[in-house]
């Protein structure tokens, strides 16, 4: 688009860009958040546009009164992966930072199911398979059937797909380590997901 002395006009910034001004601000916030006695600032409009599981919570957290805040108890994660759940929905970024540790994306998988934020899900993933591609032998035997078990449980589908070849391709440290037994259960439970590769 041009402007009315012909130069290109610069393209308004993402919605995103806007939000990142109101993370965990009390300004203008309508929503408190209370996660392991900490207060978290929110905005019903905000949260709406994220989700459908946003949405249809805050539909039965009505107030008596308009303008009057929400208070909503989250009692069932930490404080730093709520902040994080946040910090992706105002901004599109999980941390301030661009290191993620996978043990918060770990958590964040199941976060993001719950919530139905399928971005957030899919990067996370991505983080989980890459950890587990530069780790490569050293990925302990636990830690892949549990990765496994994660990827499974919350319908993340390519995680699952890189635990499977993981598992493929280092079968000898892992039968060392776990047996001849155990290695043929896990590989029996991942058949689906080598199939699908």
């Amino acid at each position: 688009k041009l402007t009315d002395t012909g130069e290109e006009a610069a393209l308004p910034p993402t919605p995103q860009v806007h939000l990142g001004d109101h993370f965990n601000n009390p300004e203008l916030s309508d929503i408190t958040f209370v996660v392991n006695q900490k207060e978290f600032y929110a905005h019903r409009i905000a949260l709406v546009h994220a989700s459908d599981a946003f949405h249809d919570m805050l539909e039965t957290c009505k107030t008596s009164k308009p303008g009057e805040r929400v208070v909503i108890q989250v009692g069932d994660m930490e404080f730093e992966v709520f902040d994080a759940l946040m910090r992706f929905v105002y901004t599109g970024k999980m941390t301030a930072t661009s290191r993620v540790p996978p043990t918060l994306a770990r958590e964040l998988i199941r976060v993001a199911d719950l919530y139905e934020l399928e971005s957030l899900k899919t990067q996370c993933e991505t983080i989980l398979s890459q950890d587990l591609s530069k780790k490569g032998k050293d990925f302990l035997p636990e830690e892949i059937i549990s990765l496994y078990h994660l990827a499974e449980k919350h319908d993340a589908t390519s995680l699952g797909h890189a635990c499977a070849l993981h598992a493929l391709e280092h079968r000898v440290g892992i039968l060392e380590a776990i047996g001849a037994s155990k290695y043929a259960d896990l590989v029996a439970t991942m058949a689906p997901k080598i199939r699908e590769h």
